[in-house]
């Protein structure tokens, strides 16, 4: 399953994530992936004087023996000592110009002997064969231009790990007494790690999750490396793994490089740059040059382009942008008809004006109707598009019927653009409710009523308004 490393502080910045994702918060589920102290312990630095390296060592089979040096970038640099042979002897390898530390030795079998073997496993079938062969290695000197010792290296407490083990055998003041077993993977013999005793802290899917020994324990391999893990939350899904793959695996990325590294050095090295940028273009063409462009790329922005502008996509914002654009029409439209236009009730007007009120407050009470009428047109169009977005979610999961998408989509109101939209819609309808008022009700002095008249008929006074 795919093992990802991803720097812990980080791993919230990562687009795609869904709060039902996790068995957690991913803030949560982050911090428990922070390692609790150091998670490397550094070799011996070379002093800044020394040209060659001499390392007494011995051997019961041929063993060639290489030197890992890494520098204050990480990269390993390999010296090789030549091969130890049965007799105690010392090996020299030439120290790189620079400020190196010695993080490893690593122990192989002859290219001669391990062509043998594989050629004579291939043919056998039985069990593989395999040679076991005691080695010493140690004490180490850094020497200076003119030969002379200028720090020595005590081997005796280094561990043995991959295709070297330790054995219970007293070894010397300095030396590292081992066991190298031939097998065509190398033996690397370094100083303790934090990885020896403390299992590198994961995030797992459901099913890896679940076959965790007691205490969520996990034993994984890592590019062919072993690495004792432990499960401390799960995820659903994690951004960037495919939907072929059968599970993940996620740690701190430095965390994890130690851990391969402290198998194999430079096992643990990054191969991936996952980088944020406001701007794209500088990067598209810096990565167009160089030696960057032998370098696989993918951006966001393509990817997300490609599903904008897939057909079910642009069908269905088509037809939601055209009923959008109509309804909105046909709203302002009736909306100013009913009380601007000839659906105005002007009954109610001449009313207002016999009471004495002037054009400014009649203005006033028509601006306040079309002010409430706009209010419950637009709560009513938000009602239906919150409706027509379940609706786009629906037509498009319709549509990819025949294999279901992963993740599965999920129906997401926008509700900050429906809100934006709303006070729009709103400030628009107001300033051209206030332009047309202006239009239909002139200035002027309120109208006042006509003088009362008698009624002879009835003997009673009535209104010549209502006359």
């Amino acid at each position: 399953i795919p093992a990802l490393g991803v720097p812990a502080d980080e791993l919230t910045q990562i687009h795609g994530w869904r709060e039902s994702d996790g068995s957690a918060p991913l803030a949560a589920l982050a911090r428990r992936l922070e390692p609790d102290g150091q998670v490397r312990t550094p070799g011996p630095m070379l002093p800044a004087g020394a040209r060659w390296l001499s390392l007494r060592a011995s051997s019961a089979l041929g063993v060639d023996v290489t030197a890992d040096l890494r520098d204050s970038r990480g990269t390993i640099r390999q010296v090789a000592f030549g091969t130890a042979g049965a007799g105690p002897a010392s090996l020299r390898a030439p120290v790189p110009p620079g400020r190196w530390e010695l993080e490893a030795f690593e122990l192989d079998e002859p290219t001669g002997l391990e062509i043998t073997n594989g050629h004579q496993n291939g043919e056998n079938t039985g069990a593989a064969t395999q040679a076991q062969a005691r080695v010493t290695l140690g004490p180490l000197q850094a020497l200076g231009a003119a030969g002379r010792p200028v720090a020595t290296t005590d081997l005796a407490g280094w561990r043995a790990v991959g295709a070297a083990a330790p054995t219970r055998e007293q070894s010397g003041r300095g030396v590292a007494v081992i066991t190298f077993l031939a097998s065509g993977t190398p033996g690397v013999v370094r100083p303790a790690q934090p990885s020896d005793t403390h299992p590198v802290p994961v995030l797992a899917d459901l099913q890896t999750a679940a076959a965790a020994g007691p205490g969520g324990r996990l034993a994984l391999t890592v590019d062919g490396l072993p690495v004792s893990a432990q499960v401390v939350g799960t995820l659903r899904r994690f951004p960037t793994v495919g939907d072929d793959a059968t599970g993940f695996i996620v740690a701190d990325q430095s965390t994890l490089s130690s851990a391969l590294d402290a198998q194999l050095p430079g096992q643990g090295r990054p191969d991936e740059l996952w980088i944020s940028t406001a701007s794209s273009a500088p990067l598209r063409a810096a990565l167009r040059v160089g030696s960057f462009a032998g370098l696989s790329s993918s951006f966001r922005a393509d990817v997300a382009d490609q599903l904008r502008s897939a057909p079910v996509a642009t069908g269905v914002l088509g037809t939601a942008i055209a009923a959008a654009a109509v309804s909105a029409a046909l709203s302002v439209l009736g909306l100013l008809t009913a009380l601007l236009g000839g659906a105005r009730d002007e009954r109610v007007e001449r009313d207002l004006e016999a009471q004495g009120i002037g054009p400014r407050a009649l203005r006033a009470e028509l601006r306040a109707r079309l002010m409430l009428a706009s209010v419950l047109g637009v709560c009513v169009g938000l009602a239906i598009a919150i409706a027509v977005t379940g609706l786009a979610v629906e037509t498009v999961r319709a549509a990819g019927a025949a294999a279901a998408p992963q993740p599965p989509l999920v129906t997401v109101i926008p509700w900050a653009q429906l809100a934006a939209w709303a006070i729009g819609a709103i400030s628009v309808l107001a300033l051209v409710g206030r332009a047309a008022t202006r239009t239909f009700i002139a200035s002027g002095p309120a109208r006042k009523s006509p003088p009362a008249v008698l009624d002879q008929r009835g003997g009673s006074l009535r209104e010549g308004v209502t006359q």
